[in-house]
């Protein structure tokens, strides 16, 4: 009973950092000139430090499921279904995890490390004694450069894997579909929920990631973990934070 309360309370505080953290950023106070520069050193590690990881696992993405799905679709006389299943695995479900994933490895654990490192060296405190809030001066910037990250990877993601896709499965026959034809279909079967799912979903997760992330670093009862069994903790949460939002985003909408 006191691990399920324990686990309902860590979620309540890392849904009030997420809150906190979407409060802080619509104020313009907060984006002072340090602030600004956090955010875009930030968005340097996490965003284009990972693009050619992100387009790398895009490419893969498409020339194993898309050409294949074009492929077999077409072979049981299924092309009509290609774009419904194709958008439906890449754009509400694959794309945004797959991309969050990348962004907690390229960026979630860089967080967790630097505010742990942080908070272990005092430097926290002092910035506080200072009359500095740590809160919006380390975490509000480096949260919200992950949840831009993932959104523009998002989309970055699901254009490779689908023109990879399509582009090898075109090259070797597997399909006929006229290039202006997939793209037409394939902006067609997005429709109006996958155009709601892709931003909702790449947002959330970011925002998920930053904040799980965030929190284990700053929580007191951590400062007795070493740094690999800290490291662990915050990956572990961060997925099922990741899996868990994508699922009641999906069921949601």
């Amino acid at each position: 009973m006191s691990a399920v309360l324990g686990t309902a309370n860590w979620l309540f505080m890392a849904f009030a950092m997420a809150t906190a953290v979407v409060r802080q950023a619509l104020r313009p106070i907060t984006w002072r000139r340090p602030a600004r520069q956090e955010f875009w050193r930030f968005m340097e590690i996490v965003c284009l430090r990972n693009l050619l990881a992100v387009c790398i696992a895009a490419a893969l993405i498409g020339l194993t499921l898309i050409s294949q799905g074009l492929y077999w679709l077409d072979r049981f006389g299924q092309a009509d279904a290609i774009g419904q299943v194709i958008v439906f695995a890449m754009v509400r479900e694959i794309g945004p995890i797959v991309v969050g994933l990348l962004a907690l490895g390229g960026g979630g654990i860089v967080l967790l490390g630097e505010l742990s490192a942080m908070r272990a060296h005092g430097q926290l405190e002092s910035l506080d004694r200072q009359g500095v809030d740590p809160f919006l001066m380390m975490v509000v910037p480096r949260v919200l450069a992950i949840v831009v990250a993932v959104f523009t990877h998002s989309i970055l993601f699901i254009v490779v894997a689908l023109a990879t896709g399509y582009t090898v499965a075109h090259a070797t026959g597997a399909t006929a579909i006229p290039t202006g034809q997939f793209v037409v279909n394939m902006l067609a079967a997005i429709g109006s929920a996958g155009y709601l799912i892709l931003p909702a979903k790449s947002l959330a997760i970011g925002l998920t990631i930053g904040a799980v992330c965030a929190l284990t670093a700053l929580d007191p009862r951590a400062s007795g973990l070493g740094a690999a069994t800290l490291t662990a903790t915050g990956f572990i949460r961060a997925i099922s934070g990741v899996l868990l939002v994508s699922a009641l985003i999906s069921l949601a909408i």
